[in-house]
């Protein structure tokens, strides 16, 4: 059985009121939920069927007994640290365009709600305005095609769909085109930063986001990477060792070939499965195109998020160090590790 994830030390604020809800809070959490658990995986064949269609009793019952969990007010009471995102966002449904929506991303992804995050940067709105030259760091040549595809999952309809938009602070042009092209569409699709995973919270969203998969085996993990990617590296680095499929691309034009073998190749993509696509400018339309076709699928369109556990380095993005000179885009707080990491030991499987 693997021990619970420790804390490292930092020089952040601890307050001891916090750590005795966490520890005494964790033990009783553990512990209702390791009868859903176990009911779950008594049936998991049929909850892997679960549609909006059909929906067994025991999933819900587990579902709703995790929401309950991970959006109960103690992880907004512990936290005492001024300079972290406020919990107090659990009162809000939506995104709200600073970098504290990762933590509500993060809830989310505990919470097994299903969403699909795609962020569509400069390059992408490049791709939407030209057709001809290059984008993606000069990996993808632009078309017409490639244009069109990118503005229809761009103005695609879904809840759960959440885009990640320029900041008007990095790319003021980028940004109002993209406020502009939406503004009669996507009224059910949620928007935020396409920076909200890095900048500033680059780091501490890695660390969260590769502990939680480590620690829920129950759910399966499947990537979409360049065929150039260093699968064994990343296995290496991460601890990420039980990927239920990996899926290539092309490392250069990726689109139009990639797109025309994988768009409809959804069918291993399960409900509760999560799915990490770092593809360049074709993750961004198979991110929206996936989820139309499987909502009970969560998908993360992290594109460069992972270069350096892929490729041994990074092929253009400036965002790796949290230290990096950046503007703040919405907001100067940071995401709260801390507090997320106490959520995680709370609800993971893997001590089950």
């Amino acid at each position: 059985m693997k021990q619970p994830y420790k804390k490292k030390e930092s020089g952040r604020r601890r307050s001891k009121l916090s750590r005795s809800i966490v520890i005494v809070g964790t033990i009783g959490l553990l512990t209702t939920l390791r009868s859903f658990y176990l009911a779950k995986e008594a049936t998991k064949q049929q909850i892997a069927a679960v549609t909006t269609d059909y929906a067994p009793s025991i999933a819900d019952d587990y579902s709703q007994q995790l929401s309950d969990v991970v959006y109960s007010e103690r992880w907004r009471d512990a936290q005492k640290d001024e300079t972290n995102c406020p919990w107090t966002i659990l009162e809000s449904t939506r995104t709200a365009s600073t970098r504290c929506d990762v933590q509500l991303l993060f809830q989310r992804l505990i919470a097994r709600i299903p969403f699909s995050y795609v962020h569509f940067n400069d390059g992408e709105i490049l791709a939407m305005k030209r057709s001809t030259g290059r984008t993606d760091r000069g990996m993808q040549i632009l078309s017409k095609e490639l244009q069109h595809s990118m503005l229809k999952a761009f103005k695609r309809e879904r809840p759960g769909l959440v885009f990640g938009l320029p900041c008007s602070l990095e790319f003021k042009d980028a940004s109002e085109f993209a406020a502009r092209t939406l503004q009669n569409h996507n009224s059910s699709v949620e928007r935020t930063l396409a920076t909200v995973f890095i900048n500033s919270n680059y780091q501490d969203s890695k660390e969260v986001l590769v502990e939680y998969l480590k620690r829920n085996p129950d759910r399966n993990v499947h990537m979409v990477v360049s065929n150039i990617a260093n699968m064994t590296s990343f296995e290496e680095h991460t601890g990420l060792r039980r990927l239920k499929s990996i899926t290539r691309v092309p490392p250069t034009n990726a689109f139009p070939m990639g797109y025309a073998t994988h768009i409809n190749r959804t069918e291993h993509h399960l409900p509760g499965d999560i799915v990490i696509i770092c593809a360049g400018p074709l993750g961004r339309i198979l991110g929206v195109e996936w989820f139309l076709q499987r909502p009970e699928t969560t998908y993360l369109e992290l594109g460069s998020f992972f270069d350096l556990e892929l490729l041994g380095k990074s092929l253009g993005a400036s965002y790796y160090s949290m230290d990096a000179n950046r503007p703040n885009c919405g907001s100067s707080f940071r995401v709260d590790r801390d507090a997320l990491m106490s959520l995680i030991n709370a609800t993971s499987t893997d001590t089950l």
